[in-house]
């Protein structure tokens, strides 16, 4: 069971190592970054992705410069704000206690030539940081908020233990997808938040 707090200061120096990992992989050839200008015609990770059939289909043209402003109704992503919610966890048959703080950020990030916004969580079990998490949305014209991958580095007692990372155009077979729609229903169809292959998934 889990219950939402308001929260203070984002701890900025572990915020910006980080970030500054995922902007190093974000270099690889096919991933955009602040400076590039390059349009679709001249930029293969602008070009259209073919999805599979639970995949909303991805298409550069479906965003415009607006696109890291999310202001979805049903999940505004305004920079500053920040969602904690606590509970506890069964684990082993044991309660843990469990803590996960979402952070809106003012930064963004070029991914697949499409602006996005970033997001630092972070997730403590028994008051041990074990995820730490830059989340990448946009949102598209129709105002569907699209995720676009992550950047998990995992942790235990002894320190940093690893990281992986999925990215639209960045690992072959990685989707962006819908996170959240513009005007969900009930009993809507099923559709997927993204993809990411294995050895990520």
């Amino acid at each position: 069971m889990y219950r939402a707090r308001p929260t203070g200061r984002l701890s900025w120096a572990v915020a910006v190592m980080a970030i500054a990992v995922l902007l190093a992989a974000c270099s690889a050839p096919g991933l955009g970054g602040s400076g590039d200008s390059a349009g679709a015609a001249d930029n293969p990770a602008r070009q259209p992705v073919e999805r599979g059939p639970d995949l909303a289909p991805f298409d550069p043209a479906l965003f415009d410069e607006n696109s890291a402003t999310i202001d979805n109704e049903w999940w505004p992503l305004t920079p500053g704000t920040q969602l904690v919610l606590e509970g506890t966890t069964t684990e082993a048959g044991e309660q843990i206690s469990h803590r996960f703080v979402v952070t809106v950020t003012d930064l963004t990030k070029e991914i697949a030539g499409i602006r996005t916004r970033v997001l630092f969580d972070r997730d403590y079990s028994d008051g041990q940081l074990i995820e730490a998490e830059l989340a990448l949305f946009a949102q598209d014209r129709d105002g569907n908020v699209w995720h676009f991958g992550q950047y998990v580095e995992e942790w235990d007692e002894t320190g940093f233990i690893g990281a992986h990372a999925w990215l639209q155009g960045y690992l072959e077979d990685a989707h962006a997808g819908i996170m959240v729609p513009a005007n969900p229903q009930l009993n809507m169809p099923d559709y997927s938040q993204g993809f990411a292959p294995d050895p990520i998934t």
